[in-house]
């Protein structure tokens, strides 16, 4: 059973900031328009709160310590932002997730990790699909662009996540 008091404070970071971190990466996997950021980002933050509905402790815990963007009335904002530098900040996620692997190996239960990490794959998926890539005006174009489709393959491979 995954306990937030069984990680470290560097670990937890790790672990709670990583479905974040992906988002962005995901958005950043390909540049698009302000708009297609957003819709992108709104994916993103769907994909997170989902986690609430896990079957294990560890993902219902890093939801429930989630702490995005929020509004003047409180409501959740979209994460609608992408790397200054897209491809440090690609690798630098990565290595996050390398992180994260080493730690769940060693401190979570076999269920908890597999799950959490099929989450993290599935919010890059679901943020890549959100907008169609290199049609003209939503018409045409691909769902996931070359682009995204490496950056989700090297996650998976990076979290050990077989792609169906």
């Amino acid at each position: 059973m995954a306990r937030q008091t069984q990680y470290t404070a560097e670990e937890w970071e790790i672990l709670a900031g990583l479905p974040q971190l992906i988002t962005v990466a995901a958005i950043s996997a390909e540049k698009d328009d302000p708009q297609e950021t957003i819709r992108e980002g709104i994916a993103g933050l769907r994909g997170i709160l989902s986690g609430a509905r896990a079957r294990t402790e560890l993902v219902r815990f890093v939801v429930a310590d989630f702490d995005g963007d929020r509004d003047e009335q409180g409501n959740l904002l979209p994460i609608a932002h992408e790397f200054t530098n897209r491809q440090a900040g690609i690798a630098m996620t990565l290595e996050q997730c390398r992180k994260a692997v080493h730690i769940l190996a060693a401190k979570a239960t076999p269920e908890e990790a597999a799950e959490y990490r099929e989450w993290l794959v599935t919010i890059a998926q679901d943020v890549c699909a959100a907008v169609r890539s290199g049609g003209v005006f939503g018409l045409g174009g691909t769902r996931i662009s070359p682009a995204e489709e490496e950056f989700i393959n090297k996650l998976a491979t990076t979290l050990q996540v077989e792609l169906v």
